[in-house]
Parts: structure tokens; sequence; C-alpha cells
């Protein structure tokens, strides 16, 4: 986030940590890109890894040097920002869904994890030892001869103590 810097209070004089508020150029434009597209406060800042103060001083400061600017909208066609969930903002949330679905049934169910083939693999149950590896690392096998279209030719084993 933030960098803390020391700086000298203003009322007092004193040497006070304040954060630095400052983003870069980039960071301004991007902030100024995601208004403009009527993303939420909390969603420029995760994405950003800004405070959300940060990014909402620095929308405040980007619609006061572009006041022709005035229909931003979210994807639902209620003003951006506005503070109720909509369609928009709940197809973003799996964490929303869930919830939804667990507590009173409705909606569709949440999005599952898609593994991947190689995940899928890893997470199976060995044939021949029922491990949950692969099967090509199972430590009961010695050795596994292949076909050249990939197929296993043969399994060879350690033999049983």
């Amino acid at each position: 986030m933030e960098k803390e810097r020391a700086t000298k209070c203003p009322s007092c004089g004193c040497l006070r940590n304040i954060a630095n508020n400052n983003i870069s150029k980039e960071k301004q434009a991007a902030v100024a890109e995601r208004v403009l597209a009527g993303w939420s406060l909390r969603r420029i800042a995760r994405d950003l890894d800004i405070d959300k103060a940060t990014a909402n001083r620095h929308k405040k400061l980007f619609l006061a040097e572009h006041p022709e600017i005035t229909d931003i909208t979210c994807a639902c066609g209620k003003p951006a920002f506005h503070r109720s969930w909509c369609r928009a903002r709940f197809k973003l949330s799996p964490a929303r869904q869930a919830f939804l679905y667990e507590r009173w049934g409705k909606g569709t169910p949440p999005p599952k994890i898609r593994l991947s083939p190689q995940q899928r693999r890893q997470r199976a149950a060995c044939p021949w030892c029922d491990g949950v590896h692969p099967p090509e690392r199972c430590p009961r096998i010695k050795s596994i001869e292949y076909h050249d279209n990939g197929a296993i030719r043969k399994i060879e084993f350690f033999d049983p103590d």
C-alpha cells in the first residue's frame, strides 16, 4: 500500500508518520479509466493495490477536472457507485453467490472449481496402492514402459516384503 514518511504537522510542528497518498500518473490514469467504466471504489482499490480513500480522492479529483462527465453508470444501469447489490456486482462475486445459495437456496449454485487435467491426475487415487498421487509416481512402481503412442506397455513393481 502507501509508504509512510515522517512529516511536519501543520498545527504544532511535531514530526508525524503520515501516509504518502501520492500515486503515480499511471495509477491516476488507471483510476480515471476504471471510474469511467463504472467500477466500484473497493474494486478499483483492490485492483490497483491502493487504499479505498485514495481511490475515492483521485476519483473526485478526476471528476472535478472534467465537469462535462456526468452520466457514469454501473453495468446494471444505475448511477455508478450505488450502494446496493446489483446483477453486475453479483456476477463478479462468487462469495456472494455461494452465500445466497447456501443460506436460502436461491439462484444458481456457486461455480465449481474446474481442475486442469494435470490437477485431476494429482488428486486421483492411485489404482495400485490407493494413495493420493499420480499413478506414475506410485512408490510401489519400479519402472513403466510406454508404447510410441504414449499408452502403457508394461509396469514393473517392487517386490512386496
